[in-house]
């Protein structure tokens, strides 16, 4: 099963998302399947379970090595993953999953079909009953046709697992130049993600507001805007693309379409930006995308556009 081809116009605040389950072990010998999803853009494809290679001192979690399409990719137990050992183990399937140039193969129980839902669907994982938002990889629940569906973050996932992928803070930043006044505005979902673009921004001498979604930032910023002021109500936004309520596009699209903040850079930063969709960003205005982890390029680039000199 090849990844869906149907492209989802920017700004719909749609996505398509992949269902498969695990399936556990009950006390009475039965088994129970909890469903689990993820964005249709990370993956590459579904395939059968296939035989992989066992390497020494592979991390807890990864069983092996695929070779497919003359490409190496680590094979990750997905249930003993994310539930240990209580998982059933018994897997059919696996979903390679793909972004920043990275593949990794999820092995899973079964794969069910392809959702397309709302982001206002997603319900954020604060709402989630002992979900610690620190360590969780859920991103959010989606409730549907009776059944509750676990968002799996595969981006948390991956950086544990590579880490050149996970974010760092930076010090090789210069501060900003005394007398300087600027305010950037954040929507990220991950609150480990947001705490560390916030601090490297304040680090440097931003003024910084945070925002848990799209549609909080949205409503910060129409509040801003709606304030008796001559100039813009903020000097840059920085967005995550994948988030509850409200996406990156669509808070992109309703950004530009205001009058008093088209004008304001909107900065796309997300692992979603890749040549094949960045169309998608300049379809809504976006004027500036940018690769997760780069923390330090997206100082930079910010720099950039507000005239700031870097020391050399």
């Amino acid at each position: 099963m090849s990844q869906s081809r149907i492209l989802l116009e920017a700004g719909t605040n749609e996505l398509e998302i992949i269902e498969f389950a695990i399936r556990f072990k009950q006390p009475d010998g039965s088994t129970v399947a909890q469903p689990l999803g993820i964005n249709v853009t990370k993956v590459r494809e579904v395939i059968r379970m296939q035989p992989f290679t066992t390497l020494p001192d592979m991390m807890p979690g990864v069983c092996g090595m695929i070779s497919l399409r003359d490409q190496l990719i680590p094979v990750l137990d997905l249930g003993f993953y994310l539930y240990g050992p209580d998982a059933a183990g018994d897997y059919e399937r696996l979903v390679v999953t793909e972004f920043n140039n990275f593949r990794l193969a999820l092995m899973v129980s079964e794969v069910s079909r392809i959702h397309r839902i709302s982001w206002q669907a997603v319900e954020p994982p604060t709402s989630i009953r002992d979900v610690d938002p620190h360590h969780s990889t859920v991103i959010g629940l989606v409730t549907m046709e009776g059944k509750n569906i676990l968002m799996i973050d595969v981006e948390k996932i991956v950086a544990g697992l590579d880490t050149n992928l996970a974010m760092n803070s930076s010090d090789e930043v210069d501060a900003l130049p005394d007398g300087s006044n600027y305010t950037v505005l954040i929507a990220e979902d991950s609150e480990v993600i947001r705490n560390m673009v916030h601090h490297q921004l304040r680090d440097v001498g931003f003024d910084v507001i945070v925002t848990k979604d799209g549609q909080e930032a949205w409503e910060s910023l129409t509040e801003l805007a709606g304030r008796n002021t001559s100039s813009p109500p903020i000097d840059v936004i920085v967005t995550d693309l994948e988030m509850p309520r409200m996406d990156g596009y669509t808070l992109t699209k309703n950004i530009k379409s205001h009058p008093r903040l088209a004008k304001v850079p909107v900065l796309i930063f997300s692992s979603m930006v890749a040549s094949d969709n960045r169309h998608k960003g300049e379809s809504v205005g976006a004027d500036y995308q940018l690769t997760k982890p780069e923390l330090v390029n997206l100082v930079n680039t910010i720099y950039g556009h507000l005239g700031i000199r870097q020391a050399a």
